[in-house]
């Protein structure tokens, strides 16, 4: 199968980075994703979450440029400006906690990896920061 292949890179590429791979049936992967779309392949992860203020780092430079967003509520929006922001170089994103939708597999999907590469910091009013 092509699937096979994929999936044995994937194997190779957690095996170097000493991640440990178990392989299951798929009735079990469908049961661990409660039968949403897998492609043969589950990942076990922390859950998602913001980074919180005091872990801002220093400024790269003195026209650091970072994307604050006020109330974005829909997960696929905020997914794309993820996205949106690694692409264009922004520094770093701070959201409002309060009134904002969660980080979550919806908004990784959406962010198209960007999530992964990109640290989300919250704050709880925005306006203040």
């Amino acid at each position: 199968r092509k699937d096979a292949s994929a999936v044995q890179q994937v194997e190779s590429l957690a095996a170097a980075s000493q991640i440990p791979v178990e392989r299951l049936d798929k009735g079990t992967l469908n049961a661990m994703c409660a039968n949403r779309p897998h492609q043969g392949l589950v990942l076990l992860t922390d859950p998602l979450g913001f980074e919180p203020l005091s872990s801002l780092p220093e400024p790269k430079s003195p026209a650091s440029v970072w994307l604050a967003l006020d109330e974005v509520t829909d997960p696929q929006n905020l997914g794309a400006l993820v996205r949106s922001a690694l692409f264009l170089g922004v520094d770093g994103i701070l959201v409002s906690e309060k009134n904002s939708a969660p980080l979550s597999p919806v908004v990784s999907k959406a962010s198209a990896g960007a999530m992964e590469l990109m640290t989300v910091h919250a704050s709880r009013n925005l306006v203040k920061t």
